[in-house]
């Protein structure tokens, strides 16, 4: 250790364990409880924590920083930065890549953090201090799936708002992955992994070495690499996921649009169903099932849970000493993540025969060889003569063509040239810092182009009831596109910043501290579609306008720490931001805060300041692709006093919308915590905290079209009227939700940390250890200067909002032996209750919030169990083995009226998981 860090390490005191909890002590899946901060000060001297500029000796800030250390995230059994956070009571409505959200072309391989479920946006994601570039397809947040797990330390988690010392984006929080740095030394590590009822089983190797003592060699290079391989899970392999059809909690999720093919006579007539019997078992699941009057289609049985992913993650630093107290660094990180995508069989049902030429709906001729001269109706059994005068319309599911499967490939590369140390009594560090996310899409299976499926449907070829010769099939399967680029994206983020402390003259109760600094940042963001997408041939795939953007940020900042009289530290820091583009213009944010420490065993703090989000630059830019809505609505406009074709639910047509004139978020946060160290190993920590935001950017929700469509019919778009049905508007061919400055969010909440030590002597040692966040409030307002709704433990757009979630854990460790059970909760919370089944009329509208008519129901709260085991008996070898969700759980029945139906799709449904693992450590 250099002679300028030996003087500056300070002694282990009681007042280093009090502030173990005053950092927010960690638990997850036995992830310790230590002050990891404090740790290093030990270890280092003058240390830089997140959510400050100044280097400290100890890691005693007025801000509740959450450590997860490196032994800790070992011992959680998560093998991804996703799962890592997961974990995490405070991160709430999470984006995951897993596909368990939707059976729609929405999923785009992100995974973000979302603290305090104020949204990905909200929450900054950083490697050693600094940024990182967005996800290149929507641009909101970091891609969990590029953070380098195998290089990590300790991941610190700022749980309070910090744009008085990063900027935007840090509204709702900061998670700071923090890589090694000095390491010597080399291991490898094999794991593998599976579930009990199938699909998705893993596999991962990883390996790390490090060579040279700054001391005594001047330099140390670090490298590591982690590869992951993981299977696809489909839903027909979960009870609880194996069809869409649940009567039995009043939810229906199924199409009419089916193989063997719904027909009609025109577009407007009641469906008839093809010569489909009952009996002899056509409409029969998996695939089928029969509800009101249809042969339907279960398209969440052909749907996945869980992508097959291929996951690798590099990381290199590089460490020159200069001299005692001065050093060049450089880092580079490299990450390729390919998911495959697979849900149900495409619909078909128009086409074109030239490129964004007029689509021609879909007949089969009268003539032709399979044309039902009978059907068999569902409702009577009885036969019915198929009306042979016109060709009939058909609504066909490409089953013998098999799941729709889209890859994502996506890279992230990150390069960091800098240097940091001290001159002239000054603690400083500056970096060049170049990164960017890449990402492309290829349509690899299920996809047609309709210019040649559709004639040779309407030739009569293809037989739409029956079984198909193999050179019929093999016709069909020409129509595919196979690897067909669809889009490609990149995000960069580039940035040169510099800050500096020291103490700068000493009061009574100590010396004041002052901190400055700047940064410069340049943002871009392509997102392109390719002109075979764009062109319309491709059936079940629509166009959208090019994104190209770019901006630049300036900024300043400075923080004053000032120890008023001894105990009591106060600290004001405050940044101004600068955005080049739109209505963004400046922001200055503040931030106060407190820490009063009146003994040893008692520490309070406190903190208030403002912050900003500025709107990305994807919110700020063309309108996006259509899809298909997440729920289920009913068209009141074509359905009148419960009668009219708009009043069965479906899925309505959505397409994104981005707003040039966007104004920044704005906030205001405020918490007050008090740490306790009785003694005799207990510790504990209660932080309260209130974060308001204003202006809140978000895209307009859907929920709107259930609860408010008088507000947004202005955005619908319809196809003209039909003659079948006078008086009544066209069907809606599109529903625009732009991105808006809509009103406010408000949260409220209780974080809760509990610690405890205990010697068995010769039974060895055990601790204990409760972490939890407990909602006060939560409310929303969707349209600015409309209702303020409350959604605390209520679903609401889209993701519910449960009071309580916790993290409990008992890790016990004797000799070579440790053993961790941990338990995951998370409270119940009120339902959607849309798509109920109504015994008059089959279906009820979805309804954003509260209970339609008499029915109640919650969704049952969720706790799940977990078991590790560790031996290292043997010379450098490490062997785990464990369990998570040990009693293979099943997630909640909820009336979510989202693709996947039956399930609360805000837990891990995919069951008990099993995994081994080992380790070698070159020594």
């Amino acid at each position: 250790m250099s002679e300028h860090l030996k003087k500056h390490r300070p002694a282990q005191t009681m007042l280093a364990r009090s502030v173990q909890l005053a950092l927010g002590a960690t638990t997850a899946l036995g992830l310790c409880q230590v002050a990891l901060a404090q740790d290093e000060a030990a270890k280092l001297g003058r240390v830089e924590v997140t959510g400050s500029s100044i280097k400290r000796l100890d890691a005693e800030t007025a801000l509740p920083v959450q450590v997860i250390n490196r032994e800790a995230i070992a011992k959680s059994g998560v093998t991804t930065a996703e799962q890592l956070l997961g974990q995490l009571s405070a991160n709430v409505g999470a984006i995951e890549e897993k596909a368990q959200n939707t059976d729609t072309q929405k999923n785009s391989g992100f995974s973000g953090a979302n603290l305090r479920g104020l949204g990905v946006s909200s929450t900054l994601v950083l490697l050693n201090g600094r940024r990182m570039a967005n996800y290149a397809f929507g641009g909101q947040g970091v891609d969990l799936s590029s953070i380098p797990l195998a290089a990590l330390e300790r991941v610190e988690v700022l749980k309070d708002g910090a744009s008085a010392t990063y900027g935007a984006d840090a509204v709702g929080g900061v998670i700071n992955f923090i890589t090694r740095k000095d390491y010597q030394g080399a291991q490898i590590a094999v794991r593998a992994g599976g579930y009990d009822e199938g699909g998705g089983n893993r596999k991962q190797v990883s390996g790390s070495a490090g060579y040279g003592d700054l001391d005594r060699d001047g330099f140390n290079v670090f490298g590591a690499v982690q590869y992951q391989q993981s299977a696809q899970l489909r839903a027909n392999q979960r009870d609880w996921s194996k069809t869409a059809l649940r009567p039995d909690v009043g939810s229906v999720g199924t199409s009419t649009t089916n193989w063997p093919s719904n027909l009609f006579t025109t577009s407007a007539a009641a469906s008839l169903i093809g010569s489909v019997d009952t009996n002899g078992g056509k409409c029969a699941p998996p695939t089928s099932v029969f509800s009101g009057g249809f042969c339907q289609f279960d398209y969440q049985a052909a749907a996945d849970l869980v992508p097959e992913t291929k996951k690798l993650n590099t990381f290199a630093r590089g460490v020159l000493a200069l001299n005692a107290a001065n050093s060049l660094f450089v880092e580079a990180a490299h990450s390729e993540n390919e998911a495959h995508y697979r849900i149900s069989p495409a619909t078909f049902t128009s086409y074109r025969l030239t490129a964004n030429g007029p689509r021609i709906s879909l007949f089969y001729p009268k003539n032709g060889p399979f044309f039902p001269k009978t059907y068999t109706s569902m409702t009577t059994g009885l036969p019915v003569a198929t009306p042979n005068t016109k060709d009939i319309f058909v609504a066909v599911r490409l089953l013998p063509l098999g799941q729709r499967e889209r890859v994502q490939d996506t890279k992230q590369d990150r390069f960091v040239f800098g240097a940091e140390g001290e001159f002239a009594g000054w603690d400083y560090s500056a970096a060049v810092n170049h990164s960017v996310s890449m990402a492309t899409e290829r349509y690899n299976n299920g996809f047609v182009y309709g210019s040649k499926l559709g004639p040779l449907i309407t030739s009569g070829v293809v037989n739409l009831w029956g079984d198909n010769t193999p050179e019929v099939l093999a016709l069909m399967e020409a129509t595919q596109a196979k690897n067909v680029a669809g889009r490609t994206g990149r995000a960069t983020s580039d940035s040169i910043d510099a800050h500096a402390s020291k103490e700068v003259f000493q009061l009574p109760a100590g010396a004041v501290a002052l901190a400055v600094g700047f940064e410069l940042r340049r943002e871009k963001l392509t997102d392109i579609q390719s002109d075979e997408a764009k062109s319309g041939l491709l059936n079940n795939i629509t166009s959208s306008p090019d994104t190209r953007s770019e901006r630049k940020v300036k900024a300043l900042f400075t923080e004053v720490h000032v120890p008023i009289a001894k105990g009591l530290d106060a600290d004001l820091a405050v940044r101004y931001d600068s955005y080049d583009t739109g209505d963004i213009g400046s922001s200055t944010n503040p931030k106060l805060s407190l820490r009063w420490q009146p003994v040893k065993e008692l520490l309070l703090r406190s903190a208030i300041g403002t912050g900003f989000r500025a709107p990305s630059l994807a919110d700020v830019s063309a309108s996006g692709g259509l899809s298909s809505s997440s729920n289920f609505y009913t068209d009141p406009l074509r359905c009148i006093n419960g009668v009219g074709p708009g009043c069965k639910p479906g899925p309505m047509p959505i397409r994104s919308g981005g707003n040039p004139f966007l104004k920044p978020e704005t906030s205001k946060q405020f918490s007050l915590g008090v740490a306790v160290d009785p003694g005799l190993g207990f510790y504990a920590t209660v932080d309260y905290w209130k974060i308001e935001k204003n202006d809140v950017i978000s895209q307009l929700s859907e929920s709107l079209i259930g609860s408010n469509f008088a507000y947004i019919s202005k955005y619908v778009t319809r196809d003209p009227a039909d003659p079948a049905y006078p008086g009544l508007p066209g069907q809606i061919s599109e529903i625009l939700l732009p991105v808006d400055n809509q009103g406010v969010r408000r949260v409220t909440g209780l974080d809760v940390a509990l610690s405890h030590r205990a010697n068995l002597g010769q039974y060895g040692k055990v601790r204990t250890s409760l972490s939890g966040s407990y909602l006060l409030k939560s409310q929303e307002q969707l349209v600015k200067g409309g209702e303020i709704v409350d959604v605390l433990g209520k679903y609401a757009n889209l993701y519910p909002t449960p009071r309580w979630k916790h993290l409990l854990s008992v890790d016990w460790s004797q000799g070579d032996w440790n053993l961790i059970f941990s338990n995951q909760f998370q409270s119940h919370y009120r339902d959607a209750y849309a798509n109920l089944v109504n015994a008059t009329t089959g279906f009820v509208a979805s309804v954003a919030h509260g209970t339609p008519g008499s029915v109640s129901a919650n969704v049952a709260s969720h706790s799940t169990y977990n078991l590790q085991g560790g031996y290292t008996g043997f010379k450098n070898i490490r062997l785990d083995a464990g369990v998570t969700n040990l009693f293979n759980k099943a997630p909640p029945t909820s009336n979510q009226s989202g693709y996947f139906r039956g399930f609360d799709q805000s837990v891990d449904a995919t069951g008990r998981y099993v995994y081994v693992s080992a380790a070698y450590t070159f020594k």
